[in-house]
């Protein structure tokens, strides 16, 4: 049974469209297009594990890998040669900081942009 379900889940994500057509949105009043907003619009939350917007998109991974590389590096050489330097340790939690700070910035800015391009769809305006 749960597996019936589950491939129902899938046929139904496959065939689903996330807006209506263009000629349907603009038969639509403004109270259901604005419900319509309402539901495909990226919350903050939603922002970090949507596929478009969040940690999986490009401009994201990006940003992480090559903070990550600049973060851990000099850490790493001192791990290696074994010399212990607590001024390290403190850079690097910092730059890892920064790090997560640049993503998550980002991350809310990709949300920003999705939604604007979508209340521009749905409207056929800019939001204000």
């Amino acid at each position: 049974m749960n597996k019936l379900l589950f491939i129902i889940l899938i046929l139904a994500s496959l065939f689903a469209d996330k807006l209506p057509s263009q000629s349907n949105i603009i038969k639509m009043t403004h109270e259901e297009k604005m419900n319509l907003y309402e539901r495909n619009k990226i919350n903050r939350i939603e922002a970090f594990f949507n596929r478009d917007v969040g940690m999986s998109s490009e401009r994201v991974s990006k940003i992480g890998y090559t903070g990550m590389a600049i973060t851990y590096t000099p850490y790493i050489i001192f791990l290696i040669t074994n010399t212990s330097n607590q001024e390290i340790i403190y850079m690097t939690m910092l730059t890892n900081y920064i790090t997560f700070g640049l993503v998550i910035k980002e991350i809310q800015k990709q949300r920003k942009l999705f939604n604007e391009k979508l209340y521009k769809e749905i409207f056929l305006i800019k939001p204000l």
